[in-house]
């Protein structure tokens, strides 16, 4: 009987230990969880505040690059745009390991190798180290191999405007759900700096043409 009950206490004493031992890993979890949200928050508001002051498209797009670099701690992020006069997606900025020079200027078409695919299907994609290549047409491989990945459309007003690709978290980990979400918000604000550009271009058009109007009427 008493090795009866010091089996029961030490199966007890096991039980209580795992016990502490899972409570511990669950509270560094948590931790890592908010610190991670409130990176992505903080980022976020960088970005919003630079949307709000910085008038040249441009500029923006590379800060909502470098943001993603530094939120998501990975090898590399892009930025492409649609081009309306040819249908293409063109990558507009680029931030990473790789020759951003080089990647400067890339097209692909709409439907073609997983951007296309994200275009065409308006669809985020959160990926792991095995993909899938045959469900992508015309997929062309990185000439470094991707561990994760998440690609996401740039839509305005379910309009499409671009995608953007996120590659290869530095510690070799994967992306999660949450990240996704806090890029498509990147996304949102990439798309909305479109369109603030494009309105305001073509409110400047719009009062070059009235003052050309204006003058050749007080000409006459």
């Amino acid at each position: 009987r008493p090795q009866q009950v010091h089996a029961v206490r030490l199966t007890q004493h096991r039980q209580v230990v795992g016990l502490r031992r899972r409570i511990r890993e669950s509270r560094r979890e948590a931790t890592g969880r908010m610190r991670r949200h409130c990176d992505h928050l903080y980022a976020l508001l960088t970005v919003s505040r630079a949307v709000s002051t910085e008038n040249n498209r441009q500029a923006i797009f590379d800060i909502i690059s470098r943001a993603c670099l530094d939120t998501f701690n990975c090898r590399q992020v892009s930025l492409m745009l649609l081009d309306r006069a040819t249908g293409d997606l063109e990558v507009r900025s680029a931030v990473g390991r790789e020759d951003s020079a080089r990647l400067l200027g890339l097209r692909s078409k709409v439907g073609e190798g997983i951007a296309g695919w994200v275009a065409e299907h308006r669809e985020p994609l959160l990926l792991g180290t095995t993909v899938d290549t045959s469900r992508y047409e015309g997929f062309v491989p990185k000439a470094y191999p991707i561990t994760a990945s998440m690609v996401v459309p740039i839509e305005v007003r379910e309009e499409l405007v671009g995608v953007l690709n996120v590659t290869n978290p530095s510690d070799g980990g994967d992306f999660d759900t949450e990240d996704l979400q806090a890029l498509q918000v990147f996304a949102e604000h990439a798309g909305i700096t479109c369109r603030h550009a494009e309105q305001a271009e073509w409110m400047r058009q719009t009062i070059r043409e009235l003052d050309e109007a204006l003058q050749a009427g007080q000409n006459r």
